[in-house]
Parts: C-alpha cells; sequence; structure tokens
C-alpha cells in the first residue's frame, strides 16, 4: 500500500508540473512582441486564419500558436545606383538616386493578401522604381535633364507616388543625387560650349577689330589723299613748266617770225626772193656757224624761179 500511495503522489507531481509546463507553454505561445519599428497581423497557424486587425510596438497575446505577420512601420530607404534609362533623345543617361517608402498601415492587410509577406513585398519595389524611372526618363531630352532637374524630379515623384499607390505604399523624400549623360556626348557638350565661348569672345573682340579696321581705312585713305595731292602738285608743276617752256619757244619762234618779216621789209623782197637770199647765206656761211642775217641786200645771182 505504501508503494502504491508514494507512486500515486510521483504521479500526480509529474501530473501538476506536466500541466504547469503546459500551462506556461500556451501562455508563451500565446504571447508575441512587435519592435517600434515593426507593425503586424495576427496569423493563427492552427486555424490558418489571418486577422485583419493591425498591432503595434508592444507585448501583445493571441490564440496559442499564433504568429505576426510583420511589415515596416518605418520608412526605408531604397537606392537605384548608377542605373541607366533611354531619354527622349535615345540617348543612355545613368541616374543615381534614392527615395523611402512605408507600407500603409490602415492598408496591411491587403499588402499581406497581396504580397504574404515582408520580404516578397520589398522583393516587388525596386521594379516598381525602377519602371518608373524609366517612364519618366523618356519624357525627357538631353538637355532638360541637365536645365530642368527640378521638373524632372517632380515629374518622377509624380509617376513614383501613382505606381506605388497600386501596392498601398507611401513615397517620400526622392532624391536625384546624379544625372550623368555619356562619355562621348559630354565630350561633344564641352567642344559645343568652347566653340560658343570663342565666338563670344569674338563677339567681344569684334568692335575692337572693326574700329581698328577703320582706323587703318582713315589711315591708308589719308596716305592716298597725300600721294593725290602730290602728284596733283607735280602735275601742276610739269604743266607750268611745259607752259613755260611752250611760252618761251612760242615767243622765239614769234620773234624770229618779227625779225624775217623786218628783214623782208627793209630788203624790199618778196617771199620767193627772201627764202633765196636765206639759202644763199646758208651755203657761204662757215660750217657750224650762225648764219647772220642782218647783212646788205643779195648779190642777184640770176637762179630761176621754179613755179
Amino acid at each position: 500500500m505504501a508503494s502504491l500511495k508514494r507512486v500515486i503522489i510521483i504521479g500526480g507531481i509529474v501530473a501538476f508540473v506536466g500541466l504547469i509546463i503546459l500551462i506556461l507553454s500556451l501562455v508563451l505561445s500565446s504571447m508575441k512582441r512587435l519592435d517600434s519599428h515593426e507593425i503586424g497581423l495576427k496569423y493563427d497557424t492552427i486555424k490558418k486564419k489571418l486577422q485583419k486587425d493591425a498591432f503595434y510596438e508592444g507585448l501583445h497575446f493571441g490564440s496559442p500558436g499564433f504568429k505576426f505577420i510583420k511589415f515596416a512601420a518605418v520608412f526605408k530607404s531604397l537606392q537605384l545606383n548608377n542605373f541607366v534609362c533611354l531619354n527622349k533623345d535615345e540617348v543612355f543617361i545613368t541616374l543615381q538616386l534614392s527615395l523611402q517608402h512605408r507600407p500603409r498601415a490602415v492598408k496591411i492587410y491587403d499588402i499581406a493578401r497581396l504580397f504574404k509577406n515582408e520580404e516578397d513585398y520589398q522583393h516587388i519595389l525596386l521594379p516598381i522604381a525602377q519602371a518608373s524611372v524609366y517612364e519618366t526618363c523618356a519624357e525627357f531630352n538631353t538637355s532638360q535633364l541637365q536645365t530642368e532637374r527640378g521638373i524632372f524630379q517632380e515629374r518622377l515623384q509624380s509617376i513614383l507616388s501613382k505606381r506605388f499607390e497600386e501596392v498601398y505604399t507611401d513615397v517620400t523624400n526622392l532624391q536625384m543625387q546624379d544625372i550623368r549623360r555619356p562619355s562621348q556626348y559630354e565630350k561633344v557638350i564641352q567642344d559645343k560650349e568652347v566653340a560658343r565661348e570663342d565666338i563670344d569672345v569674338a563677339k567681344q573682340e569684334n568692335p575692337r577689330q572693326i574700329a581698328l579696321a577703320k582706323n587703318a581705312k582713315k589711315k591708308a585713305r589719308n596716305e592716298a589723299e597725300i600721294v593725290v595731292q602730290k602728284a596733283e602738285s607735280e602735275a601742276r608743276n610739269v604743266l607750268a613748266k611745259a607752259r613755260a617752256e611752250a611760252n618761251g619757244i612760242e615767243a622765239q619762234y614769234q620773234a624770229e617770225a618779227e625779225t624775217f618779216y623786218n628783214m623782208k621789209k627793209s630788203l624790199g623782197l618778196d617771199e620767193k626772193s627772201f627764202i633765196k637770199y636765206i639759202a644763199t647765206r646758208a651755203i657761204f656761211s662757215e660750217r657750224d656757224s650762225p648764219v647772220d642775217l642782218a647783212i646788205d641786200e643779195p648779190v642777184k645771182l640770176g637762179l630761176s624761179e621754179s613755179k
């Protein structure tokens, strides 16, 4: 009897301890904690049922064996590094940007139904962001991506918000960190800028060059006028000298003509007789000596007159 009683007591103790352990196990399996950065939905692993109400930070009780389907309760960053897209000019543009996203708490149940868990949910956000960048990039040409970066960022923010809306996600703090064009295109742009600067310099130099050209033209014109005036002066001098010489020759011939006339008159000769007289004087005068016309009437030579 004593041994049976001992067995019963030991069995009771074991059963009690087992019950305590079972109760503790059930209690512990009914308790789950959510951290400050988490939001969760209760999922009954036995009944395979997901509750719609969302729970936040703290210790929560549920049916034994339940678990939380957890999602981020704070914004997370998504980074696109060296992301290449094709713009409106069909030029490849390399972008670097970042954004922050967070699932909407009121839509956690719908998100869980769509993506099952946080991992699958995060996995779909990257392609959505990439598709948004592709769409936005195709709307802007190369120059606009440089000169209208703010407009480009606003447009991308709008498209991202619209696409992330479809998966119940908020997007904020979009940052365009870099927009790079192909190196060959950059070289062409740099060459164009250098050419434009050269043109600007040429335009600035143009008035000075024009002034120099005008001064050179004025100087050449003055020199030409001086040459013309000098030539005209020399021409006048030559003309005056020629006129003086002509007048002298004319006066000389006039004097000789008057001398011949006076001689002919004083000798009482007609034209033919006077010519014979001159010829006779020339024939009988010494060689290379001037003919002295101031002589008496010549001797009648009886030369026949030619008719």
